[in-house]
């Protein structure tokens, strides 16, 4: 295979990683808002730690539920802006969805006040530093724009961590959870790992 080949092999696969991230991203917010308009039902799909063993399928619902409309909105928002920006540099599927089993995880095992998750910032913070990186590669006043999106994002993310700025998107009885978040950034960075195509930088 000449290097023509391979790069226009490297871009096909980009485009593909591209659309199924749309397809996710798309699938994720309608399943949120479904899931919003059948609350009682909502209430099985949320990650408890009480009852995940008896229903898994929370390992992976509970990041697309939440805790209401304000909450679904914003994350929903998030998501489909940065499923844009992102484009080629979008993470597979299947490391997207690896990624919510290990924060699902990582919560299980390391968060132990939090007895019940809802929630799609994690796979928000997944697609940050993609969604940068693509950003980053078209030069310009767009390095700026990336550079201010991680800088504002960990701005958050530290406000958080210290209590100085409770999240309007959720309850006041309900923290953030900026572990899961910061947990959800190294993932999504670490599947650029991969060189762009060619015609991406």
């Amino acid at each position: 295979m000449g290097r023509s080949d391979r790069s226009l092999s490297a871009r096909t696969r980009a485009d593909r990683r591209a659309r199924d991230a749309r397809i996710l991203l798309l699938t994720a917010v309608g399943f949120g808002i479904l899931a919003h308009l059948m609350p009682e039902r909502a209430m099985t799909l949320a990650l408890d730690r009480q009852t995940w063993l008896q229903q898994p399928w929370q390992l992976l619902t509970g990041h697309l539920v939440h805790w209401n409309l304000l909450h679904l909105l914003g994350n929903a928002f998030a998501l489909l802006l940065l499923a844009r920006l992102a484009a080629r540099r979008a993470p597979s599927a299947a490391w997207t969805l690896a990624g919510l089993l290990l924060c699902s995880a990582a919560l299980l095992a390391a968060l132990p006040d939090l007895h019940r998750y809802r929630g799609s910032s994690t796979l928000v913070a997944i697609y940050l530093l993609p969604a940068a990186s693509a950003l980053w590669l078209r030069g310009g006043h767009l390095r700026a724009a990336a550079a201010a999106l991680i800088a504002v994002y960990l701005g958050r993310q530290v406000a958080d961590g210290v209590g100085a700025w409770p999240s309007p998107l959720l309850p006041p009885d309900v923290r953030s959870t900026w572990e899961l978040h910061l947990l959800g950034l190294a993932w999504g960075g670490l599947s650029l790992w991969r060189p762009p195509p060619a015609d991406d930088g």
